[in-house]
């Protein structure tokens, strides 16, 4: 099975994942906007302001989980 990839583009990260949407949240970051997914529209994408603490905390879930969920900037 390949690796999930979450990517990071400019300014903004998208997530389509619920579980990752839950820890953001949690630890106290707010979506930018939600849209529905491009490719399966009953699932929503949430976009949060790509940040050096919203990195942290993604790294973070993913070293703690080791989830096979690795973060990408592009």
């Amino acid at each position: 099975m390949k690796d999930l990839v979450e990517i990071r583009i400019g300014k903004t990260y998208y997530c389509n994942r619920s579980r990752i949407y839950e820890v953001l949240v949690d630890s106290g970051f707010e979506p930018i906007f939600t849209k529905p997914d491009f490719y399966d529209s009953s699932r929503t994408v949430w976009a949060f302001e790509k940040t050096p603490e919203l990195m942290r905390c993604l790294n973070a879930y993913a070293e703690e989980h080791k989830s096979g969920v690795y973060f990408v900037d592009r």
